[in-house]
């Protein structure tokens, strides 16, 4: 059985409170699974993550996004049109998907959040399962009582793999242990905002027929998920090429955490893209390097931000471009921000393509 030592001296120092109550429920659940049940190991980070949210925010990079945070209508120009292979990042999803509904027929994905792969699952699962109507009810709509809803859940369970114990069993629990609202409030990043706005950022979403063409085009697709650090993988298959690469926003955390803000260590990680660009990209295909939230490249030419915590992304943002620009002939595009920012109401995405 597993070892519930924390969760009790947690326990402790919770009891009579809200969280107290929820780690109870955890605690009488977690006694009927053991270390072997296939999927523990992320059940254990998701509940760690709902209990210790509110007093540890060390746990905000495990959480997963249950909702892209890009206006992936960056596609209408970025992605060549005859596109038949892409590598991208897996996320929340939406970029695998948006290709998918635009004929892409080979994907490789990866992540470094092992979440984000089972979030992935279920919101294919949902795309399998529900209406749109009813998918931005389960998945959108955190305000709304049907957001990530038992009833709801029981019909996108049935489009699971049955061989995929990990994924069945992990949201099997997740959703069984934990209430609506600590599953909106704690589990997840990029949630609660506006529906409409949500919708026109997400073209899969936007009628009827363009959804149910999508959950036909996901039945053929040949989607390969890897549990991996997306630089990494491309270093590793130098033989491996694709249409189409796209890597937006990993490059703000690999300077925060990987590189622990040392522009150095920081410059050697971007020359890796010169390679990547090299090897892994097809003739004519483009590679979108990164994506920048809620400002324009001549705000970053004389930073004015006075939150400091703003300010520093910027200063990421525009260490970033300068180094870009030295290794690539990079272009840009604009599309109206999908989540509130600073500056500027459009975000700016950075891509580069390969001659023919």
């Amino acid at each position: 059985m597993i070892q519930l030592n924390e969760m009790q001296q947690l326990l402790k120092k919770l009891e009579g409170t809200p969280e107290g109550d929820l780690l109870k429920q955890m605690i009488g659940q977690s006694k009927l699974l053991t270390r072997s049940t296939p999927g523990f190991k992320q059940i254990k980070k998701a509940q760690n993550i709902i209990i210790k949210d509110s007093t540890d925010s060390d746990v905000y990079y495990d959480k997963p996004y249950l909702l892209t945070t890009r206006n992936q209508r960056y596609l209408d120009t970025t992605l060549p049109q005859e596109a038949d292979s892409a590598f991208t990042i897996v996320s929340a999803g939406d970029t695998i998907f948006e290709l998918v509904s635009r004929g892409v027929n080979k994907i490789v994905t990866v992540d470094i959040n092992d979440l984000q792969l089972l979030v992935f699952k279920l919101r294919k699962a949902a795309i399998m399962t529900l209406k749109p109507s009813q998918f931005e009810q389960f998945l959108i709509n955190s305000k709304g009582y049907r957001f990530m809803s038992k009833d709801m859940y029981k019909v996108v369970r049935e489009a699971f793999d049955k061989k995929d114990e990990p994924t069945i069993n992990f949201w099997d629990n997740i959703i069984e242990i934990n209430p609506q609202d600590d599953l909106r409030q704690y589990l997840f990043k990029g949630i609660g905002g506006d529906i409409a706005k949500t919708r026109m950022c997400l073209p899969f979403l936007r009628n009827k027929p363009g959804y149910y063409d999508l959950r036909l085009k996901l039945e053929k697709a040949d989607i390969q998920i890897h549990l991996q650090d997306a630089l990494e993988y491309l270093k590793q298959n130098p033989n491996q090429q694709f249409d189409y690469i796209d890597i937006t926003n990993i490059l703000l955390f690999i300077y925060q955490l990987q590189c622990e803000d040392n522009q150095e260590k920081y410059y050697e990680v971007l020359k890796q893209l010169k390679t990547i660009y090299d090897n892994n990209l097809n003739n004519g295909g483009i590679f979108v390097i990164d994506y920048l939230f809620a400002v324009g490249l001549k705000e970053l030419e004389q930073i004015s931000e006075e939150n400091p915590n703003k300010r520093k992304v910027q200063q990421i943002y525009k260490i970033t471009l300068k180094k870009l620009r030295e290794l690539f002939e990079i272009e840009s595009i604009t599309a109206s921000k999908l989540i509130e920012g600073f500056g500027s109401s459009q975000d700016t995405i950075i891509y580069t393509q390969k001659n023919r």
